[in-house]
């Protein structure tokens, strides 16, 4: 496009693209999903399309499409296929073909299917030829859970909490001042008990008429006791989930400890099979030429030297014939 303007809306990027293209583009996904530093078990890390650019680059300098549009619809596309396939090959009725590379299945199941699940549309009697290449890149995925409460959540339920308790303090205080005036009044009416009779009597009318104010401080001195029993409620509750905060990110730390600790084992992986790629080609009964071309492969192409590794006995010597020989030239 002139002045790689980019035209936004449904239908107005749409490019083609090369069957060699969409390779580099799954073996570039490839080789990105066995870094630790790009890929967790959750999927790709955030800006992980401009390394991916930098990847296909270094595999074919010609290609000239760009992230956004061309590369962020490509993949999302392989993505929503896999899992789409995935998803239906785990019901009962439904299987893959790995012969024709598609889907096994009754036309009405399908469309059942379809009524719920619209990313199924456009697979039936459709090929996918990439399901096992992808396999690499999006099987791993999994949900790791809920780190517990964030920080942010925690510090507010405290500041609520401290809040709550300076709200009550001049409850508290108007309790202690009633208890005061009661321990008061209780003392002025015992020195008034010595007096005649006559006195006797008038503080014990006085007596009748204080004992409202008794009451209503014994009815405050009983919801002060339910607030604070609220409030260390409360405070219980905070304890829990901030202990909950602290455990999750603990358990962060120890999954950076971890991605560090395999991506030493993950270089270590990779010096020992390419140390042993020979040996191993060896075992195939493959011509001497062959056998030293693939190791060149295997071992400067990274993402092809795990797969050859994960590859049952019996399906190594087809994949080392097909890097050398691939269908379209023969």
């Amino acid at each position: 496009m002139e002045n790689d303007e980019i035209v936004r809306g449904r239908g107005k990027n749409k490019c083609f693209w090369t069957g060699e293209e969409v390779k580099v583009l799954i073996e570039s996904l490839q080789e990105l999903a066995c870094d630790p530093m790009w890929k967790s078990d959750g999927g790709f890390k955030n800006n992980y399309m401009s390394e991916l650019l930098k990847i296909i680059l270094r595999k074919q300098p010609t290609f000239t499409k760009q992230v956004s549009p061309h590369i962020e619809s490509k993949v999302k596309w392989l993505k929503n296929r896999f899992h789409a396939i995935v998803e239906m090959c785990k019901e009962s009725g439904c299987s893959w073909n790995d012969a024709e590379k598609k889907i096994s299945c009754e036309k009405q199941w399908y469309d059942d299917w379809c009524k719920t699940h619209k990313d199924a549309k456009g697979l039936w009697d459709v090929k996918f030829p990439y399901l096992g290449d992808l396999e690499i890149v999006y099987g791993r995925d999994r949900a790791t859970g809920n780190v517990a409460e964030d920080f942010a959540q925690a510090v507010q339920d405290m500041e609520d909490v401290q809040n709550l308790e300076e709200g009550h303090e001049g409850l508290d205080a108007m309790s202690n001042s009633d208890n005061d005036k009661v321990e008061e009044d209780e003392v002025n009416s015992i020195e008034q008990s010595t007096q005649s009779s006559s006195t006797s009597t008038r503080n014990s009318k006085k007596q009748k008429k204080q004992s409202p104010p008794i009451a209503n401080v014994s009815k405050k001195m009983k919801s002060a006791s339910t607030t604070r029993g609220d409030l260390d409620a409360s405070l219980q509750l905070l304890t829990s989930k901030f202990g909950d905060f602290v455990e999750g990110i603990q358990a962060n730390f120890t999954t950076m400890a971890a991605a560090m600790s395999n991506e030493d084992k993950r270089e270590q992986l990779v010096s020992d099979r390419r140390d042993q790629v020979v040996a191993e080609l060896m075992k195939l009964a493959l011509p001497s030429g062959d056998v030293m071309n693939a190791a060149d492969i295997l071992s400067e192409q990274i993402s092809k030297l795990h797969v050859f590794y994960n590859l049952p006995a019996e399906m190594k010597r087809q994949y080392v014939i097909n890097l050398l020989y691939p269908p379209s030239t023969r």
